[in-house]
């Protein structure tokens, strides 16, 4: 099985490597009493392509809310696993966004994803002009790309793929 690879609307690629795609796997809801997770996803901005790729995702945290149809990530651990991620890299990777699971098919945002979603990209931390946002829902995985052009919001689906067996 290879990278998961998909193109974005300004004609750049976000790829997503196999062994982050199978940490968000893990989290699948199949069960009845299976709770929601999630995480961050950390990566690089290729320079000569401006292409994403995602290298690194955490996996939720004990301080992590996680209910069946609910998930909040919380800041500890999460950020811990971000600034050992920086060290290795050098200072060369990037928070590159979230992602988390639903316990439905097909997920669609909630409305609190959204509010969440807009409020991360209210306070851009770095000189990243885009966040991505991953739901796997049970049978299908879906990715919006968030942008902040001077305060104008934009959230829109880029992407969306079966999950492999």
């Amino acid at each position: 099985m290879l990278d998961h690879q998909y193109q974005l609307p300004s004609n750049h690629f976000l790829k997503i490597t196999l062994n982050s795609y199978q940490v968000m796997k893990s989290f699948i809801q199949l069960e009845k009493n299976s709770c929601e997770a999630g995480g961050i996803l950390v990566g690089r901005v290729l320079d000569e392509s401006n292409n994403f790729i995602i290298d690194d995702v955490s996996s939720p945290m004990p301080t992590d809310h996680r209910r069946r149809n609910h998930f909040y990530r919380h800041p500890n651990g999460h950020q811990d696993f971000f600034d050992k991620k920086w060290g290795e890299s050098k200072n060369t990777c990037f928070y590159l966004g979230e992602w988390h699971t639903h316990p439905e098919p097909s997920p669609y945002p909630s409305h609190i994803d959204f509010q969440t979603w807009r409020r991360l990209l209210k306070f851009p931390t770095q000189n990243i002009s885009v966040l991505f946002f991953i739901i796997l829902g049970t049978s299908q995985m879906k990715i919006w790309q968030g942008t902040n052009n001077n305060g104008a919001i934009r959230i829109e689906l880029v992407a969306a793929s079966k999950i492999d067996a």
